[in-house]
């Protein structure tokens, strides 16, 4: 685990100052080789000996050691040639990465296992994390797996309250503190459904639920506000792993092509 997974692993368990030097080291990498601890601390408005119990609290002796690991896992850019665009894919990239980095392939191949032997597929999310889970169900049905999404909070408790050991509920929640979601996986869990969270923060109400399996996605927190990018990439992304890893199935390749050729004649 490199040094920037630490920091999102330890992030909900930090107090607020400590949050806030890890949101600047996330955000500013590349700049924090040269700066001293009594630079960051006068930047941050902290003590030195919050920065130091941060690094301590990261597995690291102190500052110049948390810096030579985060600079060894971030290797100055090529510079970029073309401006807005080659900038945008940057950030795509990195975000991208890090979460590939949270997501084994065991983890995929267990989801992919639940969905092939339940009856039905329940998908949780509010805000934009329900558009998100609204595109996992799309993709799911035109394989020919019984799937639904839920964006609404109230009707998302409800149906939670009715599920039964025939069903995988599937709650997204980026902070991992949204309480219907929460709610929702302990209603299902109860009632013997098996349950799968996707959230961005280890340690957070979500995560710390009896969950059968846990899927991490990269922290919005750590990205840098100036730009504006889609908060939900890093949960598409793990979607697309899941999607390519059910099409390896011939059976759900064939309903899709199938799929795809019925709503392209239903154009013509």
């Amino acid at each position: 685990m490199d040094i920037t997974q630490v920091i999102e692993v330890n992030y909900a368990s930090m107090g607020n100052k400590e949050k806030k030097v890890a949101e600047y080291v996330m955000k500013n990498a590349q700049e924090l080789h040269n700066i001293t601890i009594h630079e960051l601390a006068e930047i941050l408005s902290v003590a030195p000996s919050t920065i130091t119990r941060f690094c301590q609290r990261l597995g690291c002796q102190n500052f110049v050691d948390f810096k030579m690991r985060l600079h060894a896992n971030n290797q100055p850019k090529k510079e970029l040639k073309s401006g807005l665009h080659q900038l945008v894919t940057s950030y795509y990239d990195d975000v991208i990465s890090r979460t590939a980095k949270l997501v084994s392939e065991e983890e995929i191949d267990a989801v992919v296992k639940a969905m092939k032997e339940t009856k039905r597929i329940l998908i949780y999310g509010l805000g934009s994390s329900g558009l998100s889970a609204e595109e996992f169900r799309m993709r799911l049905v035109r394989m020919g797996l019984q799937a639904w999404s839920e964006r609404d909070g109230h009707m998302i408790i409800m149906g939670s309250k009715m599920t039964s050991e025939t069903d995988l509920i599937i709650g997204i929640s980026s902070s991992g503190e949204t309480p219907e979601i929460v709610e929702a996986l302990e209603n299902a869990h109860a009632n013997g459904a098996k349950t799968i969270a996707m959230t961005s923060v280890p340690t957070s109400s979500l995560d710390n639920l009896d969950v059968d399996i846990r899927l991490f996605m990269h922290n919005k927190q750590f990205l840098n506000e100036a730009y504006f990018m889609n908060r939900q990439i890093t949960a598409l992304y793990i979607i697309d792993l899941i999607t390519m890893k059910l099409l390896e199935d011939s059976a759900l390749k064939t309903n899709i092509q199938s799929t795809y050729h019925r709503i392209v004649a239903g154009k013509h």
